[in-house]
């Protein structure tokens, strides 16, 4: 019996003992637990708040690097001041800007040469073919270069009168200098003559070579571009102290020749020289004007005239 009641109160007060530290886990577990019912530490604040000062700038950054004004060889950076608008054509139309890179620019002896000959331009063609050469020359010399052309060939297209004159108007807006110009085989006349006529008339740099056979032009419209050249302070084209004609096809047009030439060198004389090669001279005198018309030669051969043995002071 006494040990019975011993045991029960050894019970007891392992009962109560251990009841006691109950409580005090359960006090120091809620003092531990205090800060996270009150809210998160100060370290976690900045990410309660808001990304970090280090996060920052990638929320605030400009268009990545795989913008589409990216892809295309030559772009300026997206972010620069020559950065092509989002209605630029290589933008809208990727695909068509990407085959005019590919298969119509090349690098050539006297820079950038873009080729669309033999049906590769017809008239639907011109406000794209217009489109890529503006979005070509931002991206090849950005928007305060000056664009350089070794040679742009548009021959044997059939383009009417209306599309030369669409095409040359364009060039000359957006300042494009052109070495050699291949507009044969064509359909231009007065109006495609009129607009390359403003069009060299405000080009500072002279052309080389010119070919406006085989198309609709007349006499008066040629010696209408003979007199805009003759006036320009810019030809004839010069290299130290020898002079270049300018080389100029005009065959296969209604044109006499012989005529206007007759015509030009009456009312200004020796100022005006028309060459028997497009090989460069030495001046003997004052000149104003200096062409090569290749195919007056074949005019003269037609007419049973051989021209004299070649001296480069020798004119027709």
């Amino acid at each position: 019996m006494a040990s019975a009641i011993v045991d029960q109160r050894g019970l007891a007060s392992y009962i109560k003992k251990a009841a006691e530290e109950k409580k005090k886990r359960e006090a120091s577990n809620v003092q531990e637990a205090a800060p996270e019912a009150h809210g998160p530490s100060q370290e976690a604040a900045p990410e309660a708040h808001g990304p970090s000062q280090e996060a920052a700038p990638e929320a605030h950054d400009g268009p990545s690097q795989e913008d589409p004004g990216q892809l295309w060889p030559g772009t300026p950076s997206s972010a620069g001041e020559d950065a092509p608008s989002f209605q630029d054509f290589a933008t809208k139309n990727q695909v068509a800007y990407m085959v005019f890179v590919q298969q119509h620019v090349r690098e050539g002896p006297k820079g950038p040469e873009v080729t669309l000959s033999n049906s590769m331009c017809q008239d639907p063609h011109v406000e794209d073919l217009l489109g890529c050469i503006e979005a070509w020359c931002l991206r090849k010399y950005g928007a305060s270069g000056v664009p350089w052309l070794g040679s742009l060939d548009l021959s044997k297209n059939g383009l009417s009168d209306e599309s030369v004159a669409r095409i040359v108007e364009r060039l000359g807006e957006l300042s494009v200098r052109v070495h050699s110009l291949d507009l044969s085989s064509n359909k231009a006349g007065a109006k495609g003559l009129s607009a390359l006529e403003a069009y060299l008339r405000n080009c500072p740099e002279p052309f080389h070579e010119i070919s406006l056979a085989d198309n609709e032009i007349t006499a008066e419209a040629v010696s209408s571009l003979l007199r805009c050249l003759y006036k320009h302070e810019s030809y004839p084209r010069k290299s130290g102290l020898e002079t270049h004609p300018l080389v100029l096809r005009l065959s296969g047009n209604n044109i006499d020749l012989s005529r206007m030439r007759k015509d030009i060198q009456q009312q200004v004389g020796q100022k005006a020289r028309f060459c028997w090669s497009p090989e460069a001279y030495k001046a003997d005198s004052e000149e104003f004007l200096s062409v090569y018309v290749a195919d007056f030669l074949k005019v003269l051969h037609f007419r049973n005239f051989e021209p004299p043995p070649f001296r480069r002071e020798h004119t027709i």
